[in-house]
């Protein structure tokens, strides 16, 4: 793989995609039957289900080979109109850029919600030409985006793979151009609110993420459809902070990177973490800093991003040194099979630590990936 598929690779990751489970979805569509959504990708486009925190996005999208990768996410959104959100996004990439200049600028007239595709190419500090495109999706308080990255142009296949992906981006309760119901589709595979927890959550027994995810512990309120548990970061005074080494193998590549998650703000309704990344191998470079905003209690069982197949294969006690601290930490391992392809996961968590993640490991058929706590500050 050349250093520059590499390095969008990681890029995608940054916004995701390094944590995906190695889970191919039928058929190449996702649905999301809590958030009303569904994603079809065209054939020659790779779709895999993540657990929608911040390493992790509700699914991850690759193309050739990878030279253009990216993630749908889904996170809360204030009163501000769709075109300031992406603004504030584009601030992070224009923010330290060697060059920067916006190619696309385009409202949509699709319905429900505000609908805009936002395109730019930017140089970075280390000299690295991006290109970058998104469709941004807000619908009543809460702000999809479905981010892809390349490096150079953006022409031939891929553009008319982008637009096709953009075109299958529905809500469940908006008609298709074929008057078909995306949600009949009996080849899907669907996230819901029953379904139990995997990724780097662990399960629903174990759930936690370092960028926010799931939660051990906490107060357990609502009905048993709606319950809800306190945010793992929640507990601890804003500047607390974590960081993690996350070391990914897959086609033959490995990548290497360093992410840090620190509590900026926090209130009774919200939690904001700033998200701080480099990239480590294949060359090293630092990641645009971002901020992620979660409610102050979360769904109970580790949020919307599990799998029904899911099964927990093992769980026990483990101390681990981290920095010269020994951490008595609870893991938990599960098992999710899929179309003959085996993928496991294990998570350690410690109450000690802000977002509760200790380590995580995923083992699949072309993926293997490795998040090691390396220092944390958990102020009280």
């Amino acid at each position: 793989m050349h250093t520059r598929t590499s390095i969008v690779t990681v890029l995608a990751m940054a916004c995701g995609a390094a944590m995906a489970l190695a889970q191919g979805v039928e058929e190449n569509t996702y649905t999301h039957d809590e958030f009303g959504i569904c994603l079809a990708a065209p054939e020659d486009w790779t779709i895999e289900k993540g657990g929608g925190d911040f390493l992790d996005p509700l699914c991850a999208l690759s193309f050739g080979d990878g030279l253009l990768s990216g993630g749908l996410t889904a996170e809360e959104a204030d009163d501000s109109s769709v075109a300031d959100l992406a603004d504030a996004d584009e601030a992070i990439f224009k923010d330290g850029a060697a060059s920067f200049e916006r190619l696309r600028d385009e409202e949509l007239s699709r319905t429900p919600g505000e609908w805009l595709i936002r395109e730019f190419s930017y140089e970075t500090s280390s000299g690295l030409d991006m290109h970058y495109i998104c469709l941004y999706v807000k619908r009543d308080a809460r702000l999809f985006a479905l981010k892809l990255y390349t490096g150079g142009e953006l022409d031939g296949a891929a553009a008319e793979g982008v637009q096709a992906l953009f075109d299958g981006f529905a809500f469940l309760d908006e008609p298709t151009a074929s008057g078909d119901d995306p949600e009949a589709d009996s080849g899907s595979t669907s996230d819901g609110e029953d379904e139990a927890s995997a990724g780097p959550d662990g399960g629903d027994e174990a759930s936690a993420g370092s960028g926010g995810g799931g939660a051990t512990g906490g107060t357990t309120s609502g009905t048993a459809s709606g319950a809800t548990v306190e945010h793992p970061w929640a507990r601890w005074a804003e500047g607390s902070w974590i960081e993690f080494r996350i070391v990914t193998e897959t086609g033959g590549s490995r990548t290497e990177m360093v992410q840090k998650s620190t509590l900026v703000r926090k209130t009774a309704e919200e939690i904001t973490l700033k998200m701080e990344g480099k990239m480590v191998s294949p060359a090293a470079m630092d990641m645009p800093p971002s901020e992620m905003k979660s409610p102050a209690r979360i769904p109970a069982g580790g949020g919307s991003g599990g799998s029904a197949n899911a099964t927990k294969t093992g769980e026990g006690d483990e101390t681990l040194d981290v920095g010269g601290r020994s951490l008595a930490c609870h893991w938990v391992e599960t098992e999710i099979l899929s179309d003959g392809s085996r993928t496991v996961t294990k998570v350690w968590t410690c109450d000690q630590v802000p977002g509760a993640t200790v380590q995580s490991e995923t083992r699949g058929a072309a993926m293997t990936s490795t998040m090691m706590l390396t220092g944390f500050e958990a102020k009280k």
